[in-house]
């Protein structure tokens, strides 16, 4: 629907309808695993909005090509994420929720590297800033739940937090999946594996019913395979569960077989 609609407004020359829609585009290619077709869409969308002058846009591109920038696992991409993000901080009258959205890149960007003490003040400062952003403030702690992780302070407390506004906000949409693992990964470093197991049980369940709402099979491998928090709950499976997940019988995922695991 976004490439019909980006093809409509090109065709009716509205350009700024048309880097909209390009970046809904890019943003949906990454979330599905194919980082490389969303990056180039969206670093062709900021050449449009660059070649506009307008800067509402180039701001809002910027941010979405340094998210996916910070989510692969490459340095050199981490580096450009880190400039795109500081650079939306320095453009004024930039909004709150940007300005966490940016602060929380930075923070990413710093676990990618395994600094964790840097990653928490990032966070920490996206933290007040996406008070009012539901999803992007259950994003943030759970960037802050992998600081402690890796700082040694993982805590119970910190995974029921996120199990808590989970459960408040009923839908937690693109965040979900990462949200629901975070907690798996904080109770096995807090020594509480059989909750672990019971956490990511359910992500492997929000996963593949996520999945089943694909309907051409190699967008669905790909957001199986190439997702990384979704690669990273397979690869828990196989070392928890001694499963792996996107090959067995699909029965261990439903729901019966949970309620009887737990």
């Amino acid at each position: 629907l976004s490439r019909e609609a980006a093809e409509g407004h090109k065709a009716a020359g509205d350009r700024k309808m048309m880097i909209s829609a390009r970046i809904r585009i890019g943003q949906a290619a990454c979330e599905l695993g194919n980082a490389e077709l969303g990056i180039r869409v969206l670093r062709e969308s900021l050449a449009l909005a660059e070649s506009d002058h307008d800067l509402f846009y180039r701001r809002q591109v910027m941010l979405h090509l340094s998210a996916a920038l910070a989510a692969l696992p490459d340095a050199a991409a981490w580096e450009q994420a880190e400039a795109y993000a500081r650079d939306v901080l320095e453009i004024p009258n930039t909004s709150t929720g940007y300005k966490g959205w940016a602060h929380g890149i930075l923070a990413q960007c710093c676990l990618q590297r395994h600094q964790a003490s840097q990653a928490e003040v990032e966070a920490n400062l996206a933290l007040p800033q996406c008070q009012n952003f539901p999803l992007r403030r259950l994003w943030v702690k759970t960037l802050l739940a992998s600081c402690k992780i890796i700082q040694g302070r993982a805590t119970i407390e910190a995974a029921q937090e996120l199990i808590a506004e989970l459960d408040d906000l009923k839908c937690a949409g693109y965040v979900e999946v990462a949200a629901r693992l975070a907690a798996a990964e904080q109770f096995a470093a807090a020594g509480q594996s059989g909750r672990a197991h019971r956490e990511l049980r359910a992500t492997l369940e929000q996963i593949a019913l996520r999945a089943d709402l694909i309907p051409e099979p190699e967008w669905r491998e790909r957001y199986l395979n190439q997702v990384g928090e979704n690669l990273r709950a397979r690869q828990l499976a196989e070392k928890w569960l001694a499963t792996d997940p996107w090959k067995s019988d699909p029965a261990p995922l439903s729901g019966s077989a949970l309620g009887a695991s737990q």
